[in-house]
């Protein structure tokens, strides 16, 4: 299985022993190809990947605050045990925001609303207001939020992209974070995260800033495999990392590049499982990305496999096949796996790199 996955909220009695599902583990996503970008994106339920807060509980004992996430935002639940149901808790700011939980605090939840250009505005939300059958954005209290210098405000914008690879029903989502009305032409810098089963969402990011600030443009993709799109979207990396993903992202460099300045130059950076995916593309593409910066990649799946304290993890993302905790590395006879795994690793492809790379590697990782 993935190392991360879509969760269940389960209600366990103490004194029975027994269990109940809250709320279930989201599989499938109903998602249109058709019409990616409707307004019943960004509102429909994906599943729960967060654990709940420590300060998570409404004083009363009946509100549960659920931190989630949905394609490349956070977004947060309440779970009202009265009703038995799960409410959304919109933000105040609309859809093209994120909300970190700071905690519940008596009835009263504390979040902070935060994009890629502002680092916080602190919301105070009163879950009493829930009772209401018609939700108000004047139920939302601000507290205090980034001031920001004149010429700084409004200066970073962000566009999201989606698509369906494969014709399948599995959405890719990229961001695209760059400066508004430059005339100059921008260098690229694609960060791809690692996992693979993780997520990069809508945050204020020192690192996206001080490399906007110096010049490039930022292209954030959360490939197939990525939590925040349903279950299936993290069970489609399974027996296909090296491949699907590095498909994704290779396609929403493209898409970026067609829709901006298709000449400039692109640069990859990024670590751990990113390492398959950048090693690959600039293997497999060697003309085409300016440099790369790999942080304590992931190169060779079959040295993971034999040297790591993951080689579950090597089994199933690569193969997807089960690892056997009581003889622990025993496939070694297996000569169709370990050429698969070889087959897969982006390091056989290091005579065809052209692509300059700095390789930065971590004396304890």
């Amino acid at each position: 299985r993935a190392h991360a996955q879509c969760k269940r909220l389960v209600l366990f009695n103490t004194e029975t022993k027994q269990e109940k599902i809250l709320i279930d583990r989201v599989d499938n996503v109903t998602y249109s190809n058709a019409d990616p970008f409707r307004a019943e994106w960004d509102t429909q339920f994906k599943g729960l990947y967060m654990s709940p807060p420590r300060l998570g509980y409404s004083s009363d004992g009946r509100y549960l605050l659920l931190p989630s996430l949905c394609g490349s935002r956070n977004v947060l639940y309440v779970y009202d045990f009265v009703e038995q149901n799960i409410i959304p808790l919109d933000s105040p700011l609309g859809v093209n925001t994120s909300m970190i939980d700071l905690g519940v605090f008596g009835h009263y939840v504390a979040v902070n609303v935060v994009d890629y250009g502002t680092p916080y505005r602190l919301y105070v939300f009163d879950l009493k207001s829930l009772s209401k059958k018609v939700k108000d954005p004047n139920d939302w209290y601000l507290i205090t939020e980034h001031e920001f210098k004149t010429e700084e405000k409004n200066r970073i914008e962000w566009n999201v992209d989606r698509f369906f690879p494969d014709n399948e029903l599995i959405p890719v989502e990229s961001v695209y974070v760059h400066v508004r009305d430059t005339q100059a032409k921008r260098p690229l810098m694609v960060l791809v995260h690692g996992g693979p089963n993780s997520n990069v969402p809508m945050n204020y990011y020192i690192g996206v800033i001080a490399y906007v600030a110096l010049g490039f443009d930022m292209l954030i993709v959360n490939y197939r495999g990525s939590i925040g799109f349903g279950q299936a979207s993290v069970d489609k990396l399974l027996g296909n990392v090296s491949k699907t993903d590095v498909q994704d992202c290779h396609e929403a460099i493209h898409r970026c590049l067609q829709h901006t300045e298709p000449s400039r130059s692109v640069i990859l950076i990024g670590g751990s499982h990113a390492g398959v995916i950048i090693g690959r593309l600039i293997g497999e593409y060697p003309t085409e990305y300016a440099a790369s910066v790999l942080r304590n990649p992931v190169m060779d799946l079959l040295h993971t496999y034999i040297t790591s304290d993951i080689p579950d993890w090597a089994l199933a993302q690569s193969a997807n096949v089960p690892f056997d905790f009581e003889t622990g590395r025993n496939r070694f006879s297996d000569t169709s796996l370990i050429t698969y795994l070889i087959e897969r690793s982006s390091i056989r492809l290091m005579d065809q790199i052209k692509t300059p790379v700095l390789l930065q590697l971590g004396k304890k990782d």
